[in-house]
Parts: C-alpha cells; sequence; structure tokens
C-alpha cells in the first residue's frame, strides 16, 4: 500500500520492467500519489511484448483472489521504450483504477523495427487480461483524463490492449451512476457501479496519438492504429469523450478495434467522438479485420454522438467498418459532419438499428438513416454528477431533439441516463439522439401544403403551371423523407415536375427529399406544368398531398386547387378619328379600342401598341384602367375581359406637323389575354392632311 507519494525522475538500469514500481504477485493499492519522468533507460529495453514495460508501474499476474488499486494518482511524462509508458499490465486480471490524469507519457512502440504490430499503449499497455476471477471488477478505468500520451512509432496513443477484457460483458444489472463505489474503493464523487466486471467509465481521451508504420507484406493494420485506444479483445466505453486523437498512420483516431479468433467486442454508449483523426480510415472508430484468419470484431454503438472527425484514404470520418459483415450496430446515435473522408466507409455497411441522424456527407451511412442537422455545440464539459465529461450539446431546432427511441435509452447500458448522467428524457416524451440529453421543450413537425396557378387555363393550351409549396408548420426541425404526390384531373396533362432539391418523378407526380427542415420555414417550391386538352370548360381539381417528415399531424396533409378551364378568348383592335387633320394641329385625337369576340373571357396580360407614322407627334396617351407609356405608346392590362365584351377605350392625342404628307397611316396591335386566333389583332388608319391653297396673282 502506497498513500501520499511523489516518485520523480527514477528509472530502471538494468531492463526490468517498471521504471519506478515492478510489482509481482499480490495486492497492490497506491493512493493520492504522483508518477512523473519515471522511466526505463534506452540502453537496457528490449523489443519483446513484455521486457522492460512500463515506464512507471509494472503490474503483473494479480489475480485469483487478489486486487490491484489506485486512486487519486497522476502520471505525467513517463516513458517505456516498447510499452506502457505510464502503466503495464500482464496477466493483471484483477486492476481498478479511479480519478488518474495520464499526461504526456509515451511508449515508442517499434512496430517498424520489430515486425510486431502490438507495441505501444503510451499510457497503459495491457496483455492477457482475461476475467476468470472471483472479484466484482476485472478491468476498470473510472472518471480518469487521458491528455497527451503517445506511440510515436507504435499503436495505441493512450491504451493498447493486446488480448484480453476491459469490458462489462453482458450483463450489465444497475445503471451506471446509481449505486456505490467499487469493491474496496475509497468513497468518491461521483458513485460508480459495484457490480459490473470491468469497463472504461465517465473518462476523457484528449489529443492522444498513435504513430506506428508497418514493415513487411501484407500490410497488417493493427500497426500505428488507435490514436487513444486500440483493443484485440473485448472493450466497453461508457459515459467518455474522445476530442482530438489521431492515428497518424494507421486507422481509428478514436478507438480500433481488432477481430481476434474468440469474441472480440466493442461496446460504446454516451460518448463522444470530435475532432478524431485518421490517416487511412476511422477517423473516430475503426472495425478491423484480422486478414489472417478472417475473424471480425463486433460492435454496438449506442447514443453516441460523432461529428467533426476526419479519415484518409479509406474514408470513414466517423465509422469504418473493415469486417466481412456489417457487424456494426448502430442506435439512437448521430453520425455527422466529418470533415473528411465522409461519414461512414469500408466494404460493409454498418446496420442501420433505429432512430439514427446522419448530416453533412449525403446518406453515406445508408439511405434509410435520416438526414437531419443535429445542430450541435463544441464539445465541453456539461452539469450533472459526470460533470467533466465533455459532451456536444444539441440546441433549440436540433433534428435529435426528442426522436430517440425510448426502448434504448430505457435498456442496458443506457438506463435513462446521458453521458453527464442527467436523466433521460428531458423535455421531450422521448428521449434525444446521441450521447447528450438537451432538456429541450417537447417539440414536432408539421407539414402542411399549399398549391396555386393563375385561371383560367385555356382549352387548348400548353404550359400552363401550378405551384406547389411545403412547410413546416410544427415547433421541431423535419426528420425523415418528405413525399409529395400530385394528382392531375382528367383533360390536363403534366410535361415537367421539378423544384429545387427535390427528387421528381414524372410519371407518378411524386417529389420527396430528406434534408432536415426548421420549423416556420418552407421548402423550395415545386413547379408543374401541364399541358390543357381542347374542347374542355367548367371547373376540374388538382389535388396534392405531402407526408413524412417525422410528424404525426396528417390533418393539414392535402390541398385541393379548383382550376377553371375556358374555351379561348379572341382579341380584335379597333382604332377611329374624327374628320381630318390640319396641319400644324394641336391636340388632334385617336381612339383605340380592344375587344373580346372569343368564347372565353382573357385572363393574363393584355398589350396594346400604337405605331405613330411620320407628321404625327403623341402628346398623351390613357384609358381607364390601362397602364400606358407615352415614350413607347404602350398600354397593359391584366384583368379579365368577358366574351363579347370590350376593354375601355384608349385615348391617343398628337400634334400635326407644319408640313406632313397628304394623308398619313396610324395603326394599332393587341396582344395576349390567353388568345390563340392572332389574325385579327392589327389595324389601320388612314388619316387625310387637307391641302392649303396658296394666293396667287395672273398678269
Amino acid at each position: 500500500t502506497i498513500n501520499n507519494t511523489t516518485f520523480t525522475n527514477i528509472h530502471s538500469t538494468d531492463g526490468s520492467s517498471g521504471g519506478c514500481i515492478n510489482h509481482g504477485d499480490g495486492n497492490l493499492t497506491i493512493n493520492d500519489s504522483a508518477f512523473t519522468n519515471c522511466r526505463i533507460d534506452d540502453s537496457q529495453q528490449t523489443s519483446g511484448a513484455h521486457d522492460a514495460a512500463g515506464g512507471a508501474i509494472a503490474i503483473g499476474s494479480v489475480g485469483s483472489g487478489r486486487l490491484a488499486q489506485i486512486y487519486n494518482t497522476a502520471f505525467t511524462t513517463n516513458t517505456a521504450k516498447t510499452n506502457g509508458g505510464a502503466i503495464a499490465l500482464d496477466g493483471t486480471d484483477s486492476i481498478i483504477m479511479v480519478n488518474l490524469a495520464f499526461t504526456g507519457n509515451k511508449a515508442n512502440g517499434n512496430t517498424f523495427d520489430s515486425g510486431n504490430a502490438e507495441r505501444g499503449g503510451g499510457a497503459i499497455y495491457a496483455s492477457n487480461t482475461e476475467q476468470g476471477n472471483q472479484l466484482t471488477s476485472t478491468f476498470l478505468i473510472i472518471n480518469s483524463v487521458f491528455t497527451g500520451n503517445s506511440a510515436p512509432d507504435g499503436t495505441g496513443g493512450a491504451i493498447l490492449l493486446s488480448g484480453g477484457n476491459l469490458t462489462y460483458g453482458a450483463s450489465l444489472a444497475q445503471a451506471p451512476g446509481a449505486i456505490g463505489v467499487p469493491n474496496g474503493a475509497p468513497a468518491t464523487t461521483p458513485p460508480y457501479p459495484t457490480n459490473v466486471p470491468g469497463g472504461i467509465f465517465s473518462t476523457n481521451f484528449l489529443s492522444n496519438s498513435a504513430g506506428g508504420k508497418w514493415n513487411g507484406m501484407p500490410v497488417d493494420t493493427r500497426a500505428g492504429a488507435g490514436g487513444a485506444i486500440f483493443a484485440r479483445g473485448n472493450l466497453a466505453v461508457l459515459d467518455a469523450s474522445f476530442i482530438g486523437n489521431s492515428s497518424n498512420n494507421g486507422s481509428g483516431g478514436g478507438i480500433a478495434q481488432y477481430g481476434t479468433s474468440s469474441v472480440s467486442t466493442l461496446s460504446a454508449a454516451n460518448v463522444t467522438f470530435n475532432g478524431n483523426s485518421a490517416n487511412v480510415n476511422g477517423g473516430a472508430i475503426a472495425n478491423l479485420r484480422n486478414s489472417a484468419d478472417s475473424f471480425n470484431a463486433t460492435m454496438m454503438l449506442t447514443n453516441d454522438t460523432l461529428s467533426g472527425n476526419s479519415a484518409g484514404s479509406n474514408g470513414g470520418g466517423a465509422v469504418f467498418n473493415g469486417g466481412a459483415q456489417a457487424d456494426v450496430v448502430v442506435a439512437n446515435s448521430i453520425l455527422a459532419s466529418s470533415s473528411a473522408g465522409g461519414n461512414c466507409a469500408g466494404p460493409n455497411g454498418i446496420t442501420d438499428q433505429t432512430h439514427n441522424l446522419q448530416f453533412g456527407s449525403g446518406t453515406d451511412c445508408g439511405a434509410a438513416m435520416t438526414v437531419g442537422d443535429p445542430l450541435l455545440s463544441a464539445p465541453a464539459p456539461f452539469g450533472g454528477v459526470n460533470f467533466q465529461v465533455a459532451v456536444m450539446q444539441i440546441n433549440t431546432g436540433s433534428a435529435a431533439s426528442g426522436n430517440g427511441d425510448p426502448a434504448t435509452c430505457t435498456g442496458q447500458p443506457i438506463y435513462n441516463l446521458d453521458a453527464a448522467l442527467n436523466a433521460r428524457p428531458n423535455g421531450a416524451a422521448n428521449c434525444d439522439i446521441g450521447a447528450f440529453e438537451a432538456g429541450i421543450a417537447a417539440t414536432e413537425p408539421d407539414l402542411t401544403i399549399t398549391k396555386s396557378h393563375t385561371d383560367p387555363f385555356i382549352s387548348p393550351s400548353t404550359g400552363n403551371q401550378y405551384t406547389i409549396t411545403v412547410a413546416n408548420a410544427g415547433t421541431g426541425p423535419t426528420n425523415a423523407t418528405v413525399t409529395v404526390v400530385d394528382t392531375l384531373p382528367a383533360g390536363l396533362t403534366a410535361t415537367s415536375i421539378t423544384g429545387t432539391g427535390w427528387s421528381c418523378t414524372l410519371a407518378t407526380l411524386t417529389c420527396t427529399r430528406s434534408d432536415m427542415r426548421p420549423p416556420a420555414t418552407q421548402y423550395p417550391p415545386i413547379m408543374l406544368m401541364v399541358d390543357v386538352a381542347s374542347g374542355l370548360s367548367g371547373n376540374v381539381i388538382n389535388s396534392a398531398s405531402v407526408s413524412g417528415g417525422g410528424e404525426s399531424n396528417t390533418a393539414n396533409d392535402s390541398v385541393d386547387d379548383p382550376t377553371t378551364l375556358s374555351p379561348p378568348p379572341d382579341l380584335t383592335i379597333d382604332m377611329a378619328h374624327a374628320g381630318n387633320f390640319a396641319k400644324g394641329q394641336v391636340g388632334a385625337i385617336f381612339t383605340i379600342t380592344a375587344s373580346n369576340i372569343g368564347a372565353g373571357p382573357t385572363s393574363g396580360l393584355v398589350t396594346v401598341v400604337d405605331n405613330l407614322p411620320a407628321g404625327l407627334t403623341a402628346t398623351a396617351i390613357s384609358g381607364v384602367g390601362w397602364a400606358c407609356t407615352l415614350g413607347t405608346l404602350t398600354c397593359t392590362r391584366s384583368d379579365g375581359l368577358g366574351s363579347a365584351s370590350a376593354f375601355p377605350v384608349i385615348t391617343l392625342k398628337v400634334d400635326v406637323a407644319a408640313s406632313p404628307p397628304a394623308q398619313v397611316v396610324n395603326s394599332a396591335d393587341v396582344s395576349g389575354g390567353g388568345e390563340i386566333d392572332t389574325s385579327n389583332n392589327h389595324v389601320d388608319d388612314p388619316t387625310t392632311l387637307p391641302v392649303t391653297l396658296q394666293s396667287f396673282e395672273v398678269d
């Protein structure tokens, strides 16, 4: 038993393991102590897996009723050439670590020179930690911090589990944080589980790194993997965070899991991964297949948040599945905003068990997985029992808010708690997706649909347009695929259906999209173009409906748009003036009349243009209801004109030149209004200018 002791600048010079302490069989307890700059001299170290390991402490053969325990202790800048910069475990079945800080420890690793991929563990190297004793906990790490530890030429920047268990196994009987402390542990805050065989709880992994390479072919994917943790065996992580860790030449910037001939599993629940990177694949998590014997690790990711991670050549910024099956199961988790490599990659996809959310890289985690913006804040500690673990808060309008699966949150290992050990659900009927429970008031999307057009549609005609608009009138964002279906009446034929961001099928008049739409906003409109058959009149109904988006209120999901069908109008134009115009006359008047002699009313813009001849100068043009421009002698209006009716007269005032031609022709044209027959849209108005006789005498 060691209490309140500081070990500084102590080193092993004879090649033995443990720079400060080499512990063999028997119980070991360390309380409230510090290990700084402990090391094994480089000249004495070898490259064997268990030789000269553990820069500060080497612990071997603890089990069979014995227990190693370390509490409230700091390990800073300790060094081992090969394995376990701070601690090396060999055949240690029973160890508990509580409230520990591992900072800047280093185990070089030697994967390139020695040809052994499992060399490293910048803070902890553990081999053969097999369960099989009678103690409550096998290998348990609680409420600890791993910062800036490294394996520059090795694997596992913070922890290398080279065979064995660091897992709570299949039976987690009660919720962590709800009961007691580990067997034999001093009273600490927060409380910890007493009835689990092991695992990592309430722990931060910050800026750890692995940099090992492999010398030989075929390439061993283990070398340099696991910027924070590499595990060949069983690993469980609960209520933890992995921020800014990196695998500089390998896979799994946060965690790399490797398949073995026995069961090899990863369980990660209420875990946040942000800013982790891998040079090869799996920026946050990599599931690596054992190429020699084709064994696969299996993974269960539950209520995890993986956002803003990056991967290199093989992709998978959030998750890379290199196994032979889709043996990565994801539930209630966020996979979002990977800065490189997409969110998901690998020869086999992931199993989208339920209620997951992807964002920022299309649908590379599976076409069926919901796409939506989780609206995450940067990682930071959040108030709660587990106050020190970094989480990424979700904000108002997040697609993750209240959209988790209640059964997943209720069951093990979540037990209705988030990473800060705050209660789930909080504020909404269902728990939130991801590691953080926001407590945002219950929200839900509510889709509405509207449709518009300009009456009437002329029969026959082409290029008529309906505009369909879908909006979210609810209090929460949409979180699933939105589908719009239009139903055309007889006599109308669709020629195109389009909308920005919509995927539309003309044959079925169906449009879909999966992007998130916040409350009180609308999607870009859908334009439906139709042709109208001939010989139609009266009213028809065009209907449209919307569905999906995660809404439950379907009472406002359809719309009917009554449409008037009309035979075509036929515009004609007349022009008149009074008497002959005189030379130099001021204020001579033309009157122009546009009429509809067709069977149906006009629709849309009607335009009248006067073409004034030389010798006449326009001084004014106007008409009731007309918008007229003197410079172009153009008048327009958009009100409808019924059959056998005329628009109000247009009055054109002109001045006559002093020396005009003997006769001039003023003409005008009418257009628009939805007419089809344009043969009678022009008029000419000849105007005579009398000759003035000159006085003369005859001698």
